[in-house]
């Protein structure tokens, strides 16, 4: 009744229980590579990772995520896959919940053009991987120069 005072139209969605994670994806010589996965856990007082919690320090973000590879090969399948279904270019940063029950990773958010300052998930899961940001920049570079758009 709330949404309605607001809007004659809402969208309302299921809610999934499980652990936020997102990862950076990027495509280098042809192959789509996953950056390491950053699991984000919103403060107890917080409902979920919304703009307070990621810029008014209400959060901690872990990278790598501290997971099960097996729960770890799920998303970094499934985000290569969103990768190539969508036809993404460049460096892009995926959001997923990973249910509780059967460990589904579902997709919240593709962000197209994700954060790049020193306090943005990218640099941080670069630097986890061991590639200095200069290197991976440049590595974007030649492979979206080296592949033109169709």
């Amino acid at each position: 009744d709330k949404a309605f005072k607001e809007d004659s139209q809402v969208l309302v969605e299921e809610m999934i229980v499980g652990r936020e994670f997102t990862v950076g994806v990027f495509k280098s010589a042809g192959k789509i590579l996953v950056l390491p996965i950053t699991e984000v856990v919103a403060d107890a007082d917080m409902p979920f990772f919304d703009f307070e919690a990621k810029y008014q320090g209400k959060s901690t973000e872990t990278t790598p995520a501290q997971i099960p590879a097996a729960w770890a090969s799920r998303i970094e399948d499934t985000a290569k896959k969103v990768y190539q279904t969508f036809q993404c270019r460049g460096v892009v940063r995926i959001d997923f919940i990973l249910q509780q029950q059967d460990l589904q990773p579902y997709m919240l958010e593709l962000n197209s053009i994700p954060g790049q300052s020193e306090a943005s998930i990218i640099p941080q899961q670069v630097q986890c991987m061991g590639w200095s940001l200069r290197d991976f920049y440049s590595q974007l570079l030649l492979d979206c120069l080296s592949s033109p758009v169709q």
